[in-house]
């Protein structure tokens, strides 16, 4: 496994030379730039009111620049809280290879997993504050990053249509008892995506994505792990800047944990309605099973979530969130801003 690594880095590093580019090197920009979240959440629950707190929840630092005539670099930077103080993380760092063959792309290095639509979404890029539950209770309670490679194809039809495919490298850190479930270790990932302009007004997006790979307790005894999901995005634009989204993720979890095989099935839909001065309001319904070997109840939720866009480098939102199994309430509050030239898109 190892010398494949080796074989696809040297392979992936020599592609600027074997695509004998014509063009001249040339010096180009670096942009830079800096988001900001500051996040705070409130229980009713007094037996969770010792997690209420106002803080900053996270600084990102982005770089991007191109190295090299069809070669683009971008690193992202993390700095977020910890039990002492604040830590840093790289989250993302990736060369993207944009000119190998017509209508064929790769990444190599360390990013967000290309898996359904909410994986490769920074926080700043979600329509509600909290990731839903399915995503958390199957992939984790944070984005999916891990070292490796991917290979897009645009394929030949009549529509854009997408084949992503990827192997990576997920470090386990922390015991298995103490870390909540995600795929780790070796994963493999592919994912199917196409995009379909229904009329001038109305565009629907269709994807099919799966990872194989490990789950934590794999160090210690056998944890089979695969993932498949399956995501729908409906859009109907209703001026230069409204527009009605609706949107659904069902994901199924396979994992045989020391010879106990066993699956669990979950998903969300949710509702957004994005107006021409800038307010928005979104509505999910989450149901899940848990990943966990003995299950538990399932989770059922609903999310409601009212967003101010005051400009294009500053918003605030509010979030209510009411457990339906529980029926326990939380609401979150978060304010983004941004600095500098950052260039994730909002949905």
């Amino acid at each position: 496994m190892k010398s494949e690594l080796i074989l696809c880095f040297v392979l992936f590093g020599s592609l600027p030379i074997l695509a004998q580019t014509p063009t001249p090197p040339t010096v180009t920009p670096v942009t830079v730039g800096v988001v900001g979240t500051v996040q705070g959440v409130a229980h009713s629950n007094a037996s969770s009111q010792t997690d209420d707190q106002v803080r900053f929840e996270e600084l990102e630092l982005n770089i991007q620049g191109k190295v090299y005539p069809d070669v683009d670099a971008t690193l992202v930077v993390s700095v977020h809280p910890e039990d002492e103080g604040f830590g840093a993380s790289i989250e993302n760092g990736f060369l993207e290879f944009s000119g190998i063959w017509d209508g064929v792309g790769a990444t190599i290095g360390r990013q967000f997993v290309p898996f359904g639509k909410q994986n490769k979404l920074h926080p700043e890029q979600q329509s509600m504050i909290d990731r839903p539950a399915v995503i958390s209770q199957f992939i984790g309670d944070e984005n999916l990053a891990a070292d490796g490679l991917a290979i897009g194809i645009v394929l030949p039809l009549p529509f854009f249509s997408r084949l992503e495919v990827g192997h990576w490298k997920n470090t386990l850190s922390g015991t298995p008892s103490t870390i909540p479930f995600s795929p780790t270790g070796y994963l493999s990932t592919a994912r199917l995506w196409s995009s379909i302009e229904v009329n001038d007004d109305i565009e629907a997006e269709l994807g099919l994505s799966a990872i194989q790979g490990f789950g934590p307790e794999y160090a210690t005894k056998r944890d089979d792990t695969v993932v498949f999901g399956t995501d729908m995005t409906l859009r109907q634009f209703l001026g230069s800047k409204s527009r009605i989204m609706i949107q659904s993720e069902i994901l199924q979890l396979n994992r045989n944990v020391a010879d106990s095989a066993f699956s669990r099935m979950g998903g969300f839909i949710l509702a957004n309605y994005r107006s021409e001065t800038g307010w928005e309001i979104g509505v999910r319904y989450d149901q899940t099973q848990r990943a966990a070997v003995d299950g538990g109840d399932t989770v059922r939720d609903i999310a409601i979530n009212l967003m101010q866009k005051f400009s294009e480098t500053y918003f605030g939102r509010i979030e209510y969130v009411h457990d339906l199994v529980t029926n326990d309430p939380v609401i979150y509050g978060q304010i983004v801003f941004k600095l500098g030239s950052h260039n994730h898109a909002l949905q």
